[in-house]
């Protein structure tokens, strides 16, 4: 798998933003990226003790794509990697809207802070739809698997951008099955 770009190592808020022109080319022109951000997502395969040293190194990196994997591998290990809540808070404060998300997963799912606030906020000022839908399932991902602790409402949403699936996520959060169902249109059965 190294052996080629995977732009999968990159959300899809950056890749909709930096590559959809040129996918292979943008790969091309980051592959010694890459391969450190697949290191760094490498680091949640070994022993919390071991691995360590190198996800603080990722958390405090100049590059946002290590700050946001760093955040993603904490969020792994979860309340293993509490020590190092003190090295992801800034990150909620971060210059990449992304790596804000993936600082208050990490904190959020340990119990350091609510996230709940934070991620509507940035829910309902971005101007990118990519990113909007990438903090959605941060919502949701906490409404649904954390026993009530993090509830939201539909009523808290007021996003800028609108369309595809901002929609869809907020429908999900008013019970509305995903994807919804057009309406007046019935499913067709089988022939």
């Amino acid at each position: 798998m190294r052996a080629m770009p995977d732009l999968s190592y990159f959300p899809e808020s950056q890749l909709a933003a930096h590559a959809m022109a040129n996918p292979v080319a943008f790969g091309q022109a980051h592959r010694e990226e890459i391969k450190h951000l697949a290191d760094i997502a490498d680091l949640m395969l070994r022993p919390f003790d071991e691995a360590k040293a190198a996800i603080e190194a990722a958390l405090k990196s100049d590059q946002p794509m290590q700050r946001y994997w760093g955040a993603m591998v904490c969020t792994a290990f979860g309340k293993q990697a509490a020590p190092l809540a003190d090295l992801a808070r800034p990150l909620l404060d971060d210059t990449a809207e992304v790596v804000r998300v993936r600082a208050l997963e990490f904190l959020g799912s340990i119990g350091e802070i609510q996230p709940q606030p934070a991620l509507i906020k940035l829910i309902n000022t971005t101007t990118d739809p990519v990113l909007a839908v990438e903090a959605l399932n941060s919502v949701v991902w906490f409404k649904d698997h954390f026993n009530g602790r993090h509830p939201v409402q539909r009523s808290d949403f007021h996003p800028i951008v609108k369309g595809g699936d901002v929609d869809d996520r907020l429908n999900y959060l008013n019970g509305i099955p995903y994807p919804a169902e057009a309406k007046g249109k019935k499913k067709k059965g089988k022939k």
